[in-house]
C-alpha cells in the first residue's frame, strides 16, 4: 500500500487540528501522513514531490491558497488541492486555476467536513494510479528528460 501525504493549511490552529484529526479518522484504511502548516511559508516548506493532497483555507497570514497553489506546480504538480474554507467564494477569483483545484467545499457548510474527506480520498488514490506516457524510442526520451530539466545523454 501506498504512503499518502496529506498537508492540511490553517492558519486557525483549533481548525487546523480538526480537519487534520477527520482525515486522519475519516481516511485510516489508507494510513494518511497529515502534515499541517498555519502560512503559506510553513506549507511551502513542508510540500514535497510525495505530496499527494493539499486543503487549504483561502486566507492565510502570509498570503492565499492560491498562492500555495502556484508553488505546488513546481514541487509536486500532481497534488490534488481542495479549497477548504469560510471565504464566499464569490469573492475569490478563480478563473487563472482552472483546473488547479479539486474543488472548493466551504467548512460551515452541512456535509462539508464528508465531503471534503471523500475529495482527499479520490484524490489520492486517482494519483496513484495515474500515470505517465512512456517514449516511443530514444529522441523522445531525451526531449522528454531535458524538459524536466534533468540530465540527458
Amino acid at each position: 500500500m501506498s504512503t499518502y501525504r496529506i498537508l492540511c493549511v490553517d492558519p486557525d490552529d483549533a481548525d487546523r487540528a480538526e480537519t487534520a484529526a477527520r482525515i486522519r479518522s475519516d481516511l485510516a484504511d489508507l494510513d494518511p501522513v497529515v502534515e499541517t502548516a498555519g502560512s503559506l511559508a510553513d506549507a511551502e516548506a513542508a510540500l514535497t514531490p510525495e505530496t499527494a493532497a493539499i486543503v487549504t483555507e483561502y486566507t492565510l497570514p502570509d498570503g492565499t491558497g492560491f498562492d500555495l497553489v502556484r508553488s505546488t506546480e513546481d514541487v509536486c504538480p500532481d497534488a490534488g488541492v481542495v479549497l477548504y474554507t469560510d471565504t464566499d467564494p464569490e469573492t475569490i477569483d478563480t478563473s487563472e486555476l482552472r483546473g488547479a483545484l479539486a474543488e472548493y467545499v466551504g467548512k460551515g457548510s452541512v456535509f462539508g467536513a464528508d465531503r471534503l474527506t471523500q475529495l482527499i480520498r479520490t484524490t489520492v488514490e486517482s494519483r496513484a494510479q495515474a500515470s505517465y506516457p512512456l517514449p516511443q524510442n530514444e529522441t523522445e526520451r531525451v526531449a522528454a528528460l531535458q524538459s524536466y530539466d534533468l540530465d540527458a545523454p
